[in-house]
Order: structure tokens, then sequence, then C-alpha cells
């Protein structure tokens, strides 16, 4: 059984490196993130609804994802602060949901890295008009050593980042 992501790789036939598909079958995996946070007021209120973690620096990290019948919970642990989130597939997406808010991503392979893009966003049920709406493109790797990296950030357009956070994880579990 696979995560959501593992579902749209395989059903569209994304080339991805060994340690992306791995990661995707889901399991327990260990590393380090670096993490940085947009600034402000609303900044700070969004990712403090969202359960994001506070930024740091080789932050330790454990993701556990567990897929099940409908989707995957995915937790993250940076540090000891938690952050769960649940991902499911609808119409060739990953629609993943955290605290009142959930967004759509859309998933591509570039010669090296998987690459994931927001395609839209929900905050409340709602959705979140395009002009609004949360960006990214987040990108994940395999490195010469075989471990996954990854690089997610999110950004929204009248406040710049939100939060990034980059690092490796490798399985554990």
């Amino acid at each position: 059984m696979s995560d959501p992501f593992g579902q749209i790789i395989a059903a569209e036939g994304l080339q991805v490196a060994p340690a992306i598909r791995d990661m995707h079958r889901g399991g327990v995996f260990d590393g380090s993130a670096d993490i940085d946070h947009g600034r402000g007021p609303l900044v700070r209120a969004l990712l403090r609804a969202a359960g994001m973690p506070p930024p740091g620096r080789a932050v330790p990290l454990r993701l556990e994802i567990r897929p099940d019948a409908d989707g995957a919970w995915w937790t993250r642990d940076f540090g000891g602060h938690r952050t769960r989130s649940r991902l499911e597939r609808r119409a060739g997406l990953v629609l993943e949901s955290f605290g009142p808010f959930a967004v759509a991503m859309r998933l591509t392979a570039d010669a090296d890295a998987l690459v994931i893009t927001v395609a839209r966003g929900r905050m409340l049920g709602l959705p979140v008009p395009g002009a609004l709406a949360p960006r990214s493109t987040s990108r994940e790797w395999q490195d010469s050593r075989g471990r996954l990296n990854f690089d997610i950030s999110a950004t929204v357009p009248f406040g710049g980042l939100l939060i990034r956070y980059r690092g490796t994880l490798v399985r554990t579990g």
C-alpha cells in the first residue's frame, strides 16, 4: 500500500528515484530540517493555526507515514513539535488537510526530483480565491548517499514567505 503521492507516481508513471518511491510506501523516517518562517502577525497566526513548527536549524525530524484504505496520515515531529495531516488522492491530485486548511497538490517529475505544486487551497472548508491562494513549488530528490532530500515551502501573495523547511530523511522503520 502507498500513500497518495505513491499512488499518483505509479498511476502516472512518474520516473522518480528509489528513495522517493520507498518513502511514499509509508513507514518511519528520521533526519533533520532547517525551518524558516515569514514575518508579521498574520503569517504567525496562519502558521499557528496550521500547527507548523517554530523556526530552527538542524532540527531533529521524525516522519511517520501511515497509509490506509482511503489515504494516509503523516505525522511530522520537529524536535518535539508534532504536525499531523491527512492526505487523500482526489482527481489526480493529492489533497492534504491540516488544521483549518487544505491544499490540493499536483505532482510532476523532472530530471532528478519529484516536483510538488499547489493547485488550489481551502480554508475552513471554503475555496481560497486564486489571487490569495498559497503558492508552492516543493521538491523531493535522492542524494548521492541514497538519502531522501526535501525542500518544502509555502508563500502567499499578500505576505511572501509563510514557511520553508528543507533537509534529509532516511528510513528507520
